[in-house]
């Protein structure tokens, strides 16, 4: 009785022989003990390019347009297609028990698995598990989570939701691309997120551009009593800047001056109680080690 498991990089497929007493290595997985643990290298199959459905389509007109195909469709990456073909002669040359997705938590980690098993013809749903977990994959977790492994119809929306991301991006990138580039003579590459982007960058740096310096004053008063010092910093309604020097010079006499008004209007009070902070997790202190030190994860 095996079972394989598919990770996301050779790193958590390590963590993962590590964790579960793995340690024959082949070309492309680990196998012992029960286990053979694989892994992708990212995304390792792509959505068809137009003219895989239609050689027609090579050629850029807007005549064709819209191109909506009436399925979409997978295939292997070529620079990945080796670890790819691992993968997929693992899944036919052997019966599994059951197949473990172990890809990171999260909606691409689900398309990467999905994508992979669907390219690879393994549809077989009832023999299909979800490995779920946040935590770094020290071998504690790893043995944990492996006993507390779901079904992998729990994540059938998650997986919906990172498909449809991948078709819409291909409908918008593929379509408008083309009608921009050919009909302004020139190579303009649209995207649904990269446009978006841009486009506020762009905005941006026309408010930078059209940017007047203009000279402005902040008024901060230091205040002193019996339980110590503090600053207060001038403000009115929502504007915190004086642009007028007339009405800086007034209002500075006015809070300058020996018999200076001043009201307290309020006082709010309130206790709080803050717990010590916890110890690092191995995510936690990778993250304020590259921080802090500018360490990398590795």
């Amino acid at each position: 009785m095996t079972e394989l498991i598919l990770t996301e990089k050779f790193s958590v497929a390590s963590d993962f022989a590590k964790a579960l007493g793995v340690k024959k290595k082949g070309d492309g997985f680990f196998e012992g003990n029960g286990y053979v643990i694989t892994w992708a290298v990212g995304h390792l199959v792509e959505l068809y390019a137009p003219d895989d459905y239609d050689k027609r389509l090579k050629k850029w007109q807007v005549d064709a347009l819209p191109i909506i195909p009436e399925k979409f469709r997978y295939k292997p990456i070529k620079k990945t297609f080796k670890q790819f073909s691992v993968i997929r002669n693992l899944l036919k040359k052997n019966s599994y028990t059951r197949v473990i997705i172990a890809t990171d938590a999260g909606r691409e980690g689900e398309v990467i698995a999905r994508t992979i098993l669907l390219e690879s013809g393994f549809t077989d749903k009832q023999h299909i598990s979800r490995f779920w977990t946040s935590q770094a994959l020290v071998p504690d977790v790893v043995r944990k989570t492996m006993d507390a492994l779901r079904p992998a119809a729990d994540f059938d929306r998650l997986w919906r939701a990172g498909y449809y991301r991948q078709v819409s991006d291909w409908l918008i990138g593929m379509n408008c691309t083309r009608v921009l580039t050919v009909r302004l003579k020139d190579l303009f590459s649209v995207g649904r997120v990269q446009t978006a982007v841009l486009a506020l960058i762009v905005a941006r740096k026309k408010v930078r551009d059209s940017f007047v310096p203009e000279t402005f004053w902040t008024l901060k008063i230091r205040f002193a009593n019996h339980k110590g010092n503090w600053t207060g910093h001038w403000f009115k309604n929502k504007d915190t800047r004086l642009t007028k020097k007339k009405d800086k010079d007034t209002l500075y006499d006015k809070l300058t001056a020996e018999n200076a008004p001043g009201q307290v209007l309020s006082v709010k009070k309130e206790k709080k109680k803050e717990l010590p902070p916890t110890l690092f997790s191995l995510t936690d202190l990778q993250q304020a080690a590259n921080v802090n030190f500018c360490f990398p994860a590795k």
